[in-house]
C-alpha cells in the first residue's frame, strides 16, 4: 500500500506508513513527527509549569502570616488546637495538619 496521505498539523503529503495506525486499523491524520513535536512542548509546559508552582510563585511559599510572627512552635500547636476544638463544637469534622520549613511555620490546614 503507498497511497498518501496529508497532515493536518504540518500540510505535508507524505506516505501512509509516516502516521501512526488506530486501533481499528486505519491511520491517524497527524505525522509521527508532528505528534513528537506537540508531546514535546506539552512536556516542557508542564515542566515549566512544575517549576513555576514549586519555585517562588508558589502562592503558599510567599503569604506571610502575622498572627504566628514571632511565635514558638508550640505556641502555634496551642492555638490550632484551641481552634480544632471550637469548630468541633460547631460540629465540623477536623483533620490537622502541617509541617515546618526553614524555621517559618507553614499555616495548618483544616479539612472539611
Amino acid at each position: 500500500m503507498s497511497e498518501n496521505m496529508t497532515c493536518r498539523t504540518c500540510g505535508k503529503e507524505l506516505p501512509a506508513t509516516s502516521f501512526p495506525r488506530t486501533r481499528w486499523g486505519g491511520y491517524m491524520t497527524v505525522c509521527r513527527v508532528c505528534q513528537a513535536e506537540a508531546k514535546r512542548a506539552t512536556r516542557a509546559s508542564r515542566r515549566a509549569k512544575r517549576a513555576r508552582f514549586e519555585g517562588g510563585d508558589n502562592p503558599l511559599n510567599n503569604m506571610t502570616f502575622p498572627e504566628f510572627e514571632g511565635k514558638e512552635p508550640r505556641e502555634v500547636i496551642a492555638m490550632m488546637t484551641r481552634a480544632k476544638a471550637w469548630l468541633e463544637q460547631q460540629g465540623y469534622d477536623i483533620k490537622l495538619s502541617g509541617e515546618f520549613r526553614k524555621i517559618k511555620i507553614i499555616p495548618i490546614k483544616f479539612e472539611l
